[in-house]
């Protein structure tokens, strides 16, 4: 085989000085959109599989913040009957689910971190089990057939307590 001599093979290549020149500004600019557009769909695609993980995570974690959500319902409310079963099911299930989907859409578009996305409905139901553990476990917070109105006050009677310390009220 034939090779050509160094000062062929010098002749046959030009020769570049410096960088290379862009003389269209509009294909520099549309390259760079092009490059963020890129990263962000690459930041996006990595985002839904986060998501993904995060969920299976919070879902797994979601039967104990339920059974906490439930213990304190069933033991304090034993004669709310099927309807305060039912109901109270159906309104945990309606509020979970629309935080998974709404968290997951809103982790998929990179608004919210998959993290905080997957894992709000559970802190939600977390920080409601948490009041109705602590009342269950006060002295004379017996089964006594409560009903709807002591679910409320339940819930929400730390609402009413905090007015009437804010405004000097007496029960």
């Amino acid at each position: 085989m034939n090779w050509p001599s160094g000062d062929q093979a010098a002749q046959a290549t030009p020769a570049r000085r410096g960088p290379p020149t862009v003389t269209n500004l509009a294909y520099a600019a549309q390259t760079a959109s092009a490059y963020s557009q890129r990263l962000r769909a690459a930041r996006q695609r990595a985002a839904i599989y986060e998501v993904e993980i995060q969920k299976k995570l919070a879902i797994s974690a979601a039967c104990v913040i339920f059974a906490l959500l439930g213990m304190p319902l069933a033991i304090r409310y034993p004669r709310g009957g099927v309807g305060l079963v039912i109901g109270t099911s159906l309104a945990v299930f309606s509020v979970y689910y629309v935080g998974l989907i709404g968290g997951e859409e809103l982790g998929d578009r990179l608004i919210v971190p998959p993290f905080f996305a997957m894992w709000t409905p559970n802190l939600i139901f977390l920080i409601v089990a948490i009041p109705l553990l602590l009342s269950v476990r006060r002295a004379g917070s017996t089964a006594h057939g409560g009903d709807w109105d002591q679910l409320k006050e339940g819930l929400f009677g730390w609402v009413t307590r905090i007015r009437n310390v804010k405004f000097g009220m007496r029960n």
